[in-house]
């Protein structure tokens, strides 16, 4: 299989696994050395997970916080071992009538064996932190210019 070709179906593969919280087989995409990074993570969340059985972990709890998840991928650019999906979250809340609905970015990295080494995600920090109440945001008005 062409690397761009196999790039693209493990990405949707990642996606599609985390959608019905299959966390056996998707493990199986990770490298053994492999990081999952949270740019924008702030105090929210751990901002760098290493190692597989850090991941595994973060993955086993995250999942559970919804009682279905939808992560459609609209996009994916592939360029040799690297590739950048944009995909979405219209994730149910567990125990609640409430979704975490976001757009965000995920950037690939793959080792020579086609298994993720780095995978990094981009969201807002701000929209998951006033979805679960992490977060409080008083808006201050707006100064008028005389």
């Amino acid at each position: 299989m062409h690397t761009n070709h196999q790039h693209t179906h493990t990405i949707q593969l990642f996606y599609k696994l985390l959608e019905q919280k299959d966390l056996k087989h998707w493990m199986n995409l990770w490298a053994k050395d492999a990081k999952n990074l949270f740019p924008y993570a702030n105090y929210l969340i751990n901002d760098s997970l290493e190692g597989l059985s850090s991941i595994q972990q973060f993955w086993s709890e995250s999942p559970n916080m919804y009682a279905r998840l939808s992560l459609p991928v609209s996009e994916i650019y592939t360029k040799a071992n690297t590739a950048v999906a944009f995909f979405e979250s219209n994730n149910l809340i567990k125990d609640s009538q409430k979704f975490y609905q976001a757009q965000n970015i995920g950037v690939f990295e793959f080792n020579k064996r086609g298994k993720i080494k780095c995978y990094t995600e981009y969201f807002d920090p701000i929209n998951l932190g006033q979805t679960f109440q992490m977060i409080h945001i008083t808006k201050i008005p707006g100064r008028v210019d005389r």
